[in-house]
């Protein structure tokens, strides 16, 4: 059916740049933004138009937001397919900067932390959807002392103004749950044969 085929790569750059030319607010208080988010930067755009993509967002002076790194399959994708990490591969495509954040960012190698941090690149935490979906949790303290951006986000049924913390309490509890968790998992089986 011809809704379910996937939109064309130049048609979508067009919709794109239509909405930033009718929607997009610029400005500390601007209230509308567009950005260029493509679900999955290496799934959701062909070799070529992610590099492509990136240029046309900076052109139009909009952000870039994609999910990264969310699952381990995920990095194993990237690792198949091009033979690199997924932060490696948004580096490799000009995806990283600091008008640029990722959500989720779960699974990540000591050398992409680096690469997120000195790039300025910022990650929108989702502790909840990452608790939901198993993924893990990610290292959003350890990406903050690095001086990366992280920003707090939740997907909830509650208003921001009924939350405003945006998920650090969530964040915080269900990161000390699963370290606990698997703290007694990984201490257990070498204490119980004693």
């Amino acid at each position: 059916p011809a809704h379910l085929r996937p939109e064309a790569f130049d048609a979508m750059l067009a919709d794109i740049e239509r909405c930033v030319g009718r929607y997009h607010q610029r400005g500390p208080r601007a209230r509308t933004r567009v950005a260029m988010a493509p679900t999955t930067i290496t799934i959701s755009l062909r070799d070529g138009e992610l590099r492509e993509a990136a240029r046309a967002a900076r052109a139009w002076g909009i952000p870039l937001h994609s999910h990264l790194s969310e699952t381990v399959s995920y990095m194993e994708h990237c690792r198949e397919k091009f033979n690199r990490l997924p932060v490696e591969v948004a580096a490799d495509n000009e995806w990283l900067g600091p008008d640029v954040w990722f959500a989720h960012l779960v699974h990540l190698s000591a050398s992409e932390r680096r690469l997120l941090a000195n790039s300025g690149t910022g990650m929108a935490h989702c502790p909840q959807s990452n608790g939901r979906l198993g993924s893990g949790v990610a290292p959003a303290p350890a990406l903050a002392r690095m001086g990366a951006d992280v920003m707090r986000w939740q997907y909830c049924s509650q208003p921001p103004n009924q939350n405003l913390l945006f998920g650090f309490g969530p964040a915080r509890e269900i990161q000390r749950r699963l370290l606990t968790l698997w703290n007694s998992v990984r201490v257990s089986p070498g204490h119980s044969a004693v």
